[in-house]
C-alpha cells in the first residue's frame, strides 16, 4: 500500500504493489545520470526497469546497452550507447487535500478560480500526483488532477491559478507547462513542500496578499512568506 504520503514528493515513492499506483518511465537516449550505483546480477533493460519499480528509493535508472549494465538513480551528461529512464509514479486511486503552513486549504470556487480558505470542508480534492504534463527530465515534476473534475488541472494564467480542462484550456499550446510544477521537498519546513512553476523558475505557488486567490510569485516578493508557499498533503479516507 502506498503509505506515508504527507510530504508531496513521497508520491513518487509508491511501489504500486496494491494496484492503486502505476509506474512508467520517460526514456532519454544517449545521456546518463551522475553518481549512480551499479546493480549486480541485472543484464537486460526489462529486469533493470522492473527492479527499479520495486524499489521505493529508485527514482530513475540508466541501462548501458554496450556492456548490459544497470545503474540506479541522480544532472545529466552526454554518453553514447546509454538509455536513461526516469521513473514516474501515479497514485491515481488515492485522494488528497492541500494545506499550507498557515493552516489554509486549496479551494476552487464556482468560476474555477483556485483560492485559499480556512474551512477544511471546502478544500478541493485532488487525485494523487498525476504524471507531469510537461516534457521535462526533472524527476520531481508533477501535475495535479481534480478529483471532482477528472482531467482538469490547476494551471497559472497571468500568474493566477485556475482549474481548467486539458481538453479545452486557454492558451492550449502552453497548458502542459502552466499545469506543471517542480516539487521542492522540505524547502523551508520539514514535512512541507514548495511547488515551483516549471516554465517560470523561481516562482512558487502561494496565496495572493488578500489570501483569496492562488498565484505563482517569486519568494523575493515583498508580501510572500515561506509559510504561505509551504504545503502538505492530507490523505482522505473516502
Amino acid at each position: 500500500m502506498c503509505s506515508g504520503l504527507l510530504a508531496l514528493l513521497a508520491l513518487f515513492a509508491c511501489s504500486g504493489v496494491d494496484g492503486s499506483c502505476s509506474i512508467k518511465f520517460n526514456s532519454l537516449q544517449n545521456v546518463h545520470g551522475t553518481g549512480y550505483l551499479r546493480q549486480s546480477g541485472i543484464n537486460n533493460v526489462d529486469a533493470c526497469a522492473d527492479t527499479c519499480k520495486a524499489k521505493a528509493d529508485c527514482r530513475s535508472l540508466d541501462f548501458n546497452t554496450k556492456d548490459n549494465t544497470c545503474w540506479f538513480s541522480p544532472p545529466l551528461a552526454a554518453m553514447s550507447n546509454v538509455v536513461h529512464m526516469i521513473k514516474k509514479t501515479s497514485c491515481l486511486g488515492r485522494t488528497y487535500i492541500f494545506q499550507n503552513k498557515l493552516g489554509h486549504y486549496i479551494q476552487v470556487n464556482a468560476d474555477n478560480f483556485v483560492t485559499m480558505g480556512s474551512d477544511v470542508n471546502l478544500a478541493h480534492r485532488f487525485i494523487g500526483a498525476y504524471p507531469c504534463l510537461a516534457s521535462t527530465t526533472a524527476v520531481d515534476c508533477i501535475s495535479l488532477m481534480s478529483f471532482d473534475k477528472r482531467d482538469w488541472f490547476p494551471r497559472h494564467y497571468w500568474y493566477q491559478i485556475y482549474l481548467e480542462p486539458r481538453a479545452n484550456p486557454r492558451n492550449p499550446a502552453i497548458f502542459h507547462l502552466d499545469a506543471s510544477f517542480n516539487v521542492r521537498r522540505d524547502l523551508f519546513f520539514p514535512g512541507f513542500d514548495a511547488l515551483e512553476s516549471v516554465n517560470y523558475p523561481g516562482h512558487f505557488l502561494m496565496p495572493n496578499t488578500n489570501n483569496v486567490g492562488l498565484r505563482i510569485a517569486p519568494l523575493a516578493h515583498q508580501t510572500a512568506t515561506t509559510e504561505m508557499a509551504s504545503f502538505r498533503l492530507i490523505e482522505l479516507d473516502l
